[in-house]
C-alpha cells in the first residue's frame, strides 16, 4: 500500500469515525465526499507521521492540537447542517499544518513541546517556541490550500515591506502583515501544498520591517 492510499485509509477509517461519532456531532459518515482528498503525497506523509509521533494529539473527538496551541484543528470541514447526510469534506489546510510541524520535529529538530498551532491573535497558523515562554514565537507560520493563493500572500508582504500603505493589499494579507509587526518572530514560513515554501528573517524598524528571504536551514532549531 503506498502513501496516499494508507492516508486515504486513515482518513475514511479512523479519522473520520472518531469525528463523526463523537457525541457532540453523531453525524453519519455517508456525507464525506472521498473525492476531497486530495493530498499531495508529501502532505500526506507528514500528516500521518505529524499524529504518529504525537506532535500533534487528539484531544477528543478528532480535535487535535499541539502543545503550544491556544486552539484545537480538525481535520474535516462540513457542509450545511440542513442537507442529511451531512455534506463532510477533508480540510487541507489543517493536513499542511499538521505536516508542517512534523516537518519541523523530524526534518529540523524543534521539540514538539515547543510547537504549537493558531498562535496568539489567530492570525498565523503554527508557531515554534524558544524553550523560554516569555520571548516571540522564533517562527510563524502561514499555510494557504494553494500555491497561488501563497504567492499572491508572498506578493502582498513583500510589497508592504517595501513601506507600500496596508490599503494597497487584501485584508487578510494586511492582517499578516500588522500581526508579523506586532510578533516579531525570527523566522516567517510560509508555505502551500507538495512542500512549496518560502522562508523569511524579517529585519524590524521603528516604522516597519524588511523581508529577506533565507533558505531552509533557517528554520532548525539549532539556527538560533
Amino acid at each position: 500500500m503506498d502513501t496516499l492510499q494508507r492516508f486515504t485509509q486513515r482518513v475514511c477509517t479512523d479519522w473520520l469515525t472518531t469525528y463523526c461519532s463523537d457525541r457532540k456531532r453523531n453525524y453519519d459518515a455517508a456525507g464525506f465526499n472521498k473525492a476531497s482528498i486530495r493530498v499531495a503525497e508529501a502532505d500526506a506523509k507528514d500528516c500521518m507521521l505529524a499524529i504518529d509521533h504525537g506532535v500533534v494529539c487528539d484531544t477528543h473527538g478528532g480535535r487535535y492540537r499541539a502543545n503550544m496551541s491556544t486552539a484545537q484543528e480538525v481535520l474535516f470541514w462540513e457542509g450545511h447542517k440542513t442537507k442529511s447526510p451531512r455534506p463532510i469534506t477533508l480540510w487541507l489546510e489543517p493536513v499542511i499544518t499538521f505536516a508542517a510541524l512534523a516537518r519541523l520535529h523530524l526534518v529540523h529538530g524543534w521539540p514538539k513541546e515547543q510547537l504549537g498551532m493558531q498562535p496568539k491573535g489567530w492570525a498565523f497558523d503554527l508557531a515554534a517556541h524558544e524553550a523560554t515562554g516569555d520571548r516571540p514565537p522564533r517562527i510563524l507560520g502561514e499555510v494557504k490550500k494553494s500555491g497561488v493563493e501563497l504567492r499572491r500572500l508572498r506578493a502582498d508582504l513583500l510589497k508592504l515591506s517595501t513601506g507600500e500603505p496596508a490599503e494597497t493589499v487584501s485584508i487578510n494579507s494586511a492582517k499578516k502583515w500588522k500581526a508579523l509587526l506586532a510578533t516579531k518572530p525570527a523566522i516567517v514560513w510560509l508555505l502551500a501544498p507538495n512542500e512549496e515554501s518560502y522562508v523569511y528573517a524579517p529585519s524590524y524598524s521603528s516604522d516597519g520591517c524588511e523581508l529577506r528571504e533565507v533558505d531552509y536551514s533557517a528554520l532548525a532549531h539549532s539556527a538560533a
